[in-house]
Formats: structure tokens, C-alpha cells, sequence
């Protein structure tokens, strides 16, 4: 799927949210790197971040440059849905999520996503995130995220 694709995708579905789902919004950034595994090793590192757009439900990102194993340069763009397990958890709660991406370099191809994550503190200020999945071959991200906005009731 072509990067101006996934934009007027992602334009739709923020256009037809309801406003009441708007209202209830939380956003999370921060560092994030990820490793994949197919059609070679490939190590990026960048940021990722989501949009909290109910009391389970959100809408995540993920963008990150680094290098493949033949020191070919890669990239990596990320759009999922996940489901967070237990929101107001103060210690550490699952989730899982689903989406599609586009990865560049020995490869320039869309991809489908699926994974499995664990989040520490998400009804805190701040916490740690640990993904693995699916996507490109398998994928394992290592994270942290900063939580500004309204917190889950």
C-alpha cells in the first residue's frame, strides 16, 4: 500500500469518528525501535505514538529509518488498531492490534500487521511498551511513550 494511500485512509477514519469519541481523545509519543526479520534482518529506530479514541480503542503509528543486514539503508511506517486489555492498569496490561505498513529497502512493499504488545503503566503519565508480531516477516519493538490528555475513567 503507497504512503499517500495510507494518509487518505487514515484522513477517512478521523473524519468519521464521532464527536463524542473525539472528546474522550489521549495522545502518546516517544522513541521506539523495531527489528524484522524478512527479506533480511533489518534495525530501525524512530517514533511511535497513538491516538486514544475510546475507553479501549486506539489508533497507532509507528515511523523509523535504520539498516538492513548488508548495510542497505531501510525504512518502516506503521498504521494499527489496537485493543488495550485492562486501560486503567497502573503495573502492566496486553494488548493486541492489527493494521498495515510499508517497508523499505532490499523490499519496497506494503504490509499486513498483527501483534501482540505489553504496556507498562498505560494509565499513567509514562510507561515502557514491548511488541511482538507479525508483519514483514516477525517483528519485536522495544519502546517508551509519554501520555498527555484525558486518562481512561
Amino acid at each position: 500500500m503507497r504512503p499517500r494511500r495510507c494518509c487518505a485512509i487514515l484522513s477517512l477514519a478521523a473524519a468519521l469518528l464521532p464527536q463524542r469519541l473525539v472528546a474522550q481523545t489521549r495522545l502518546g509519543l516517544g522513541p521506539q525501535g523495531m527489528v524484522s526479520t524478512e527479506p533480511a534482518v533489518a534495525f530501525v529506530a524512530g517514533a511511535g505514538g497513538f491516538l486514544q479514541v475510546g475507553r479501549r480503542d486506539r489508533l497507532a503509528g509507528f515511523a523509523g529509518i535504520g539498516r538492513e543486514d548488508q548495510s542497505r539503508g531501510a525504512g518502516r511506517v506503521e498504521l494499527t488498531w489496537q485493543v488495550v486489555l485492562v486501560p486503567e492498569a497502573r503495573r502492566v496490561t496486553a494488548y493486541a492490534g492489527a493494521g498495515v505498513g510499508h517497508r523499505w529497502g532490499r523490499l519496497d512493499q506494503g504490509i499486513l500487521v498483527v501483534l501482540l504488545g505489553l504496556e507498562g503503566n498505560p494509565a499513567g503519565q509514562a510507561g515502557w511498551i514491548a511488541e511482538l508480531g507479525l508483519g514483514g516477516g516477525v517483528r519485536v519493538s522495544l519502546g517508551y511513550r509519554r501520555r498527555w490528555g484525558r486518562r481512561t475513567p
